[in-house]
């Protein structure tokens, strides 16, 4: 195509080139680094508990079988989220901009022909990759070893028989948006703000806060639309204030638009951001 128009038109495969050539150059830096042992930990420190728990007589006592024991995966779950995901996004995806500006790095980027926003996406898919495989590995172990008390034969009928592994793939799927919402938050936190910590703080009352919102505020949140997708519902009671999710069609569909624009906002603010190495 001529003309000034043709000119600056995208082009499309280009740029999935370059997101792709920075999502390898970081997949190693995040899944080696410091940050990424702390998602280790905190995705795998509660199956250790939860293991000790399963060889315990515990277990047959308060369940006759694994289509009993969800009820307390569906509970560990849900701190699960809160706690692990929350705080191992916190680490990955804050610095995922910070590290390169402490390193003295991040100018290696700015002077290749690559538009900034495709290096942020680049740089923030890295990072979902490596904390989603890291959390499905863990949310594995935690649902195999809740339902492993009984034995393999009564755990194999519950996962291919039963509803147990569409039980298990359905919280794999949130753990993926977890990531992905929760990501998108700290992504834009790390280039907006030197200092993520209050940042992070008001992050953490505001989702913990949610069952108290009103309707319409629950929906600046990503613990909102992650509840509507739980396969299995969270217990009456301690979770009173989690009645009535979101259908499912609106829970996936507004976590997709969510990080959407979350991911706009922080590309925004990436071609804006001016290097000063000497002002951290």
């Amino acid at each position: 195509m001529s003309g000034t128009a043709g000119d600056r038109q995208i082009d499309w495969t280009l740029m999935g080139r370059q997101v792709l050539g920075t999502l390898r150059l970081d997949l190693r830096r995040s899944l080696f680094s410091a940050r990424a042992l702390a998602a280790f930990f905190l995705a795998f420190a509660p199956a250790l508990l939860v293991g000790i728990w399963s060889l315990t007589p515990f277990p047959a006592r308060e369940f006759s079988g694994p289509q009993e024991s969800v009820v307390m995966f569906s509970v560990i779950f849900e701190l699960y989220v809160r706690v692990s995901i929350f705080f191992s996004a916190l680490f990955l995806f804050v610095s995922l901009y910070r590290s390169d500006i402490l390193e003295k790095s991040l100018h290696y980027y700015l002077l290749t022909p690559v538009r900034r926003e495709v290096v942020a996406l680049g740089k923030y898919l890295a990072a979902v990759a490596v904390s989603a495989g890291i959390f499905f590995a863990g949310t594995t172990v935690i649902f195999l070893l809740i339902t492993s008390p009984w034995g393999l034969s009564e755990q194999a009928n519950y996962l291919f028989q039963g509803p147990g592994l569409g039980n298990l793939l359905g919280y794999l799927g949130v753990v993926f948006l977890a990531c992905a919402g929760y990501g998108a938050l700290f992504l834009l936190v790390g280039v907006v703000f030197r200092n993520p910590v209050l940042p992070a703080a008001a992050l953490w009352v505001w989702e913990a806060a949610n069952l108290l919102l009103p309707p319409m505020l629950k929906r600046i949140s990503v613990i909102f639309y992650l509840h509507g997708l739980y396969p299995i519902p969270l217990p009456r009671g301690l979770f009173e204030m989690v009645a009535n999710p979101a259908p499912v069609w609106l829970s996936l569909g507004g976590a997709v638009v969510f990080v959407a624009l979350v991911l706009l906002l922080a590309g925004w603010r990436v071609r804006r951001m001016d290097l000063a190495y000497g002002g951290e």
